[in-house]
């Protein structure tokens, strides 16, 4: 099978067109950096980035008694289970998500539980 030269009447005027622009276009990009040379980039000093504030710690209680919820909005628990204190409500009740079980969450009142040290 005979292959096509890569050069032919057709595409020799594209090739011809081609050239012109590629030498045209390298002598003004030679004449433009010879009028206006590359400048260096300043070096910008290094600087750390902010430093974050810091997580909010969460508190952490145990129960010391049994606590069946009374409504829907409440945490059921039983003594010993550690509770992670997400929001205090009011000075007796509290919400929060017992530890190791995110589905179990909800408001319980804050005498049924003692603090654990951070």
């Amino acid at each position: 099978m005979e292959q096509a030269p890569l050069v032919n009447a057709n595409n020799r005027r594209e090739i011809d067109e081609l050239s012109r622009l590629m030498r045209s276009s390298s002598v003004s990009v030679s004449s433009s950096l010879q009028q206006n040379p590359v400048q260096p980039v300043p070096q910008v000093p290094h600087r750390e980035p902010p430093a974050l504030p810091p997580r909010p710690q969460r508190r952490r209680v145990k129960a010391v008694y049994d606590c069946p919820a009374d409504d829907d909005d409440e945490l059921s628990f039983y003594r010993g289970d550690i509770i992670f204190v997400v929001e205090e409500i009011d000075d007796q009740w509290w919400f929060g998500v017992i530890e190791g079980d995110a589905n179990r969450k909800g408001i319980f009142p804050k005498n049924f539980v003692k603090a654990l040290p951070t």
